[in-house]
């Protein structure tokens, strides 16, 4: 007997007690004991499989990153967030804001270690996160150093910010960076994606390239569970990639 079939059992049998009572007019009565055992049960019942969200993969990047303007300020901004994102297994709440609010950004230090002041399991205790040296266009240090030389971001600014073209500085927002980064994909004809998909992408990437889990888990900052999740996934994720 599965999960969902002892599930369904003890809930159907536990009614059918209750129903009895209620039938002859006694009292139902659910002691602590009982709601522990409904507890127990509640937590047994199987969750239902969340669908695999497809990742970003290094194709996906290169296009990207090859479709921005090495000109602009903000293109600039958007491939430094994207690479950083991507090899750097970073969530986009982590690099840039939900709004134009700046607060929980401004303490950034960069590379190759790039302390983010706020991040969802630390909060504001923050954490620090290992960027290396790509090969290639996708090079998360020269996109950063770039957009840093361009953007003049290293005197104190906001790391996700940019100088538009009238000369003011402008945050960039993680709506605004999934905006960009999807109309490029439309344009080449794929699908949109959300931000999520970065950090899975540059999990799945690494972990393709045989790269061993352990590390890989501790330079994404995974939770134990997490990780596991997304490593058991792998034959699927890999299938979105080969589509």
């Amino acid at each position: 007997m599965d999960r969902e079939e002892r599930f369904s059992l003890a809930w159907s049998k536990i009614n059918g007690i209750r129903a009895f009572h209620i039938a002859n007019g006694e009292e139902w009565f659910e002691s602590q004991t009982l709601k522990q055992v409904l507890e127990g049960v509640k937590k047994e019942r199987p969750r239902e499989k969340k669908t695999v969200r497809p990742p970003v993969t290094l194709r996906r990047l290169q296009i990207l990153v090859e479709g921005l303007d090495a000109n602009n300020g903000k293109d600039n901004c958007v491939a430094a967030m994207a690479t950083m994102a991507f090899y750097g297994q970073c969530r986009l709440g982590e690099l840039m804001p939900d709004s134009p609010n700046r607060e929980k950004f401004e303490e950034q230090n960069f590379p190759k270690s790039l302390h983010l002041p706020w991040t969802k399991t630390k909060k504001e205790e923050g954490e620090d996160v290992t960027i290396c040296a790509q090969r290639g266009t996708t090079d998360p240090i020269a996109a950063l150093n770039h957009h840093t030389m361009m953007n003049d971001v290293e005197g104190g600014e906001m790391l996700a910010s940019f100088i538009d073209e009238r000369g003011q500085r402008k945050v960039l927002t993680k709506r605004a960076f999934l905006l960009r980064c999807n109309e490029i994909w439309l344009k080449e004809g794929l699908s949109r994606l959300t931000g999520h998909s970065f950090r899975i992408g540059g999990t799945t990437y690494f972990l393709l390239k045989g790269k061993d889990p352990n590390v890989v888990k501790a330079l994404g900052r995974w939770s134990s569970d997490a990780f596991l999740r997304y490593w058991r996934q792998l034959d699927q994720l890999g299938s979105c990639i080969s589509k």
